[in-house]
């Protein structure tokens, strides 16, 4: 059994929830499962089928969907502490977002329903999972050959060291540009 990077996919919704604010823009429910379908299937084409945070996405009339995190969000924003990624997972996420975060949610979606993996899936029927076998080889990776398990991502950056506030909450990390909620 493969290990993710991420330790939730949840952390990674809330991220890109707060990159597009602190770019003064609102990220909408189906752009955000395109960037988490999107951020699954890039790293798996780059780590021979691994995923990159515990999720599996249906195919649906409307693009990918996780539905957990569609029923997380489906009254608004949870009221959770999320654990924002850093090292390598940071690094990559802001390539996502580079790459489509700006796009308009349409393009995206037309783009992804263009992929082999969700193309297949739909076919399928709606409410169809899209493997993740089918998006390594949609996004142009390779899987690793029958019996063997994919290398092993190391991701040797630490998370930084917590700290706190004279009130006692945990403080976090700000980067310059990015606001807070």
């Amino acid at each position: 059994m493969s290990t993710t990077l991420i330790r939730s996919t949840l952390d990674v919704a809330i991220w890109f929830i707060e990159r597009a604010e602190s770019a003064g823009g609102r990220l909408n429910p189906g752009q955000m499962h395109c960037l988490l379908y999107l951020a699954q299937a890039v790293w798996a084409s780059q780590t021979q089928g691994r995923k990159f945070m515990p999720a599996t996405f249906i195919a649906t009339g409307r693009g990918p969907l996780e539905p957990t995190i569609y029923h997380v969000f489906e009254a608004g924003r949870p009221d959770v502490d999320a654990v924002y990624p850093f090292g390598r997972a940071e690094i990559f996420l802001h390539d996502i977002w580079d790459r489509y975060g700006e796009k308009p949610v349409e393009d995206v979606r037309r783009s992804i329903e263009g992929d082999a993996a969700y193309t297949k899936a739909l076919i399928e029927g709606r409410n169809s999972e899209v493997l993740v076998r089918a998006m390594t080889l949609a996004y142009g990776g390779t899987l690793p050959a029958p019996g063997k398990e994919p290398a092993k991502i190391v991701d040797g950056d630490q998370p930084d060291k917590p700290y706190y506030t004279q009130s006692g909450k945990r403080a976090v990390k700000w980067v310059p540009g990015m606001k807070r909620t």
